[in-house]
């Protein structure tokens, strides 16, 4: 329906448990109702290239420019016949859409709308492509832990390793990594709530029926694993090529596991980050990472030199709680050096150069005036090399 379209700026630890539910769709927006799309561009500081971005019920990706005009929309709903959350996708340079459904699919769309493959895997957060096109997929499953002698139910988070063709190739548990840092004060809860009798015996007749045994995954989430990114390359002192970072959100950490090993080779975060997402590798062996700051008040990004756990660069607001997403959010380095940041929780995207100045903003324009509410948003992703992907010159 936006086909065409513009949306050119027109000048208009319970704490924890709670940020694991569901993700709230509209966020607050009395403060900026008046702003709608693209409400600043800076072509000459700016980095060029088409944003690709998902908003739920109805589920629709949008390819949209720098102007704010929508180039190409995709309909999940129309596609897959099922209208969960899409939150997350890349674009293939053969035009394929790579995205899931929030718990339910991982799937890839031909330019044209329809599915090349699709796989029913509980698909949570976030995936990562590799150079080889292996998918590396965060996945979830219901689990029994033994944690200081008590036997306690779990969601498991995993990655799967598929290759582009969708076949499964692997699965990598983080179990046995996270297992001496799971949250003693959390797992407590845990105890707590299966002593209920009607509860206790609702988990054990759903395994006796081979059915997820765990029905929500906010008080049971305990790692709450958002991101997985994979080391392309050996980084001598720190971890070898397919090494694993992932961002473990409810233990304040982001570490690196060796698959094969099954544990961390490094680990960092707790009393540094609150609830982080989308930690990445960067070219110089850093990592960049969204610091959400949920019980501090305010968001910043950070460049982390992981070989003395120094923070090199950071990106807060003046005041520092201008810029705050208590949940979700990303970043995403270009490659003028700029930076381009998705504030989930304000349906915000904007990008900065490394001294801090915007030079880019986008709002999502769905906004429900009667409640002062807009549709939030997951991540952008910046596709600054538009010309090596063929679909996108007629757009162009």
């Amino acid at each position: 329906p936006f086909m065409g379209a513009s949306w050119q700026g027109d000048g208009r630890d319970s704490i924890k448990i709670l940020g694991t539910l569901g993700y709230t769709d509209w966020v607050p927006a009395d403060d900026n109702l008046d702003k709608v799309a693209v409400t600043l561009h800076k072509p000459e500081l700016s980095c060029n290239g088409l944003n690709l971005f998902s908003l739920n019920f109805p589920c629709r990706f949008f390819l949209m420019d720098m102007q704010g005009k929508i180039l190409r929309t995709w309909d999940m709903e129309e596609i897959y016949g099922y209208s969960g959350k899409w939150p997350d996708g890349l674009l293939s340079t053969n035009g394929d859409l790579i995205t899931y459904c929030d718990g339910h699919a991982f799937m890839k769309v031909r330019w044209d709308s329809t599915e090349r493959w699709g796989r029913k895997i509980r698909t949570h957060h976030g995936f990562f492509i590799a150079t080889n096109e292996d998918i590396y997929a965060l996945t979830r499953t219901e689990a029994v832990v033994m944690h200081r002698g008590l036997c306690l139910p779990i969601i498991r988070d995993s990655v799967v390793i598929m290759s582009a063709d969708g076949e499964i190739k692997r699965t990598i548990p983080f179990i046995a990594p996270a297992k001496h840092v799971l949250p003693d004060k959390r797992m407590s809860i845990i105890y707590k709530s299966i002593l209920n009798p009607k509860k206790l015996e609702g988990i054990i007749q759903r395994i006796l029926k081979g059915e997820p045994f765990i029905r929500g995954s906010s008080l049971f989430n305990v790692l709450h694993t958002n991101s997985v990114a994979v080391a392309e390359q050996d980084m001598p002192g720190l971890c070898k090529k397919g090494d694993l970072l992932v961002s473990m959100r409810d233990i304040d950490t982001i570490g690196i596991i060796n698959p094969d090993t099954k544990q961390f080779v490094w680990k960092w975060g707790p009393g540094e980050v609150e609830a982080q997402h989308h930690a990445t590798f960067l070219e110089n062996g850093h990592i960049l990472l969204f610091d959400n700051g949920d019980e501090r008040g305010y968001s910043r990004i950070i460049e982390l030199d992981p070989r003395t756990n120094e923070i090199v660069w950071q990106y807060k607001a003046d005041p520092p709680e201008d810029f705050f997403s208590d949940s979700r959010g990303s970043c995403q380095r270009l490659p003028n050096d700029n930076i381009l940041i998705t504030e989930s929780t304000k349906g915000r995207v904007f990008e900065i150069t490394r001294s801090g100045e915007i030079v880019w903003e986008f709002y999502v324009p769905e906004i429900d005036e009667s409640t002062k509410t807009r549709k939030a948003i997951y991540r952008v992703v910046r596709i600054t090399n538009p010309e090596d992907y063929p679909m996108l010159k007629s757009l162009l």
